[in-house]
């Protein structure tokens, strides 16, 4: 068998064509998670933060609800 033989016979074998798309779909899945997880990062670090200064100060009310504000409305 010759050199273009088998270029020609690797090129018509479908049979890792399958493996190439799982490949390439699991980039993609891993690529949006790590994006996902990036963007709710920064919002979630800041409400952690926000959250935890009020605790510290013992504060009565969290982004402008005070927590007798529940209470009173049931």
């Amino acid at each position: 068998m010759t050199f273009f033989a088998k270029v020609r016979r690797a090129i018509l074998d479908e049979s890792g064509a399958v493996t190439v798309d799982w490949v390439v779909l699991t980039a993609a899945v891993v690529i949006l998670s790590i994006g996902a997880i990036a963007a709710l990062d920064t919002g979630v670090d800041s409400m952690i933060t926000e959250i935890s200064s009020q605790l510290s100060t013992g504060a009565t009310t969290v982004s402008g609800a005070s927590w007798g504000d529940a209470a009173a409305t049931n």
